[in-house]
């Protein structure tokens, strides 16, 4: 298994993204399912998509702290408004907190410490 990590840009808490993904513009039928889902839009499609949809999560980095996961339910590439490339990741709608770990790299090639296992 293997797990994403993204920045969660213009969020200050886990509050304020658990009401972000509640709006229209960050939802998204599945195009299989129809089901409504968190989305998060983002440029590159990963390398290896399969290997993150058997099981992986994205983990995210709010204020420079991971801070939640969200089990990823399917990546699909989409064309934006702009007529470029991009990628939707669609998400399991709940959010999985998890033990706050520091976070502060993110430039090309840049890595965190491994993101610390859920809580449950």
């Amino acid at each position: 298994m293997m797990n994403l990590i993204k920045l969660v840009v213009g969020v200050s808490s886990l509050e304020e993204l658990v009401e972000r993904q509640h709006l229209p513009i960050n939802q998204r039928a599945h195009p299989t399912s129809g089901t409504m889902l968190p989305v998060v839009r983002t440029r590159t499609f990963p390398k290896q998509a399969e290997t993150v949809l058997q099981g992986g999560s994205l983990y995210r980095v709010i204020a420079g702290l991971i801070l939640c996961r969200q089990r990823l339910l399917d990546i699909l590439p989409e064309v934006r408004a702009d007529g470029t490339d991009g990628t939707l990741f669609f998400l399991d709608p709940t959010i999985i907190r998890v033990e706050a770990r520091a976070c502060v790299l993110f430039r090309v090639g840049d890595t965190c410490a491994r993101p610390t296992p859920h809580l449950t």
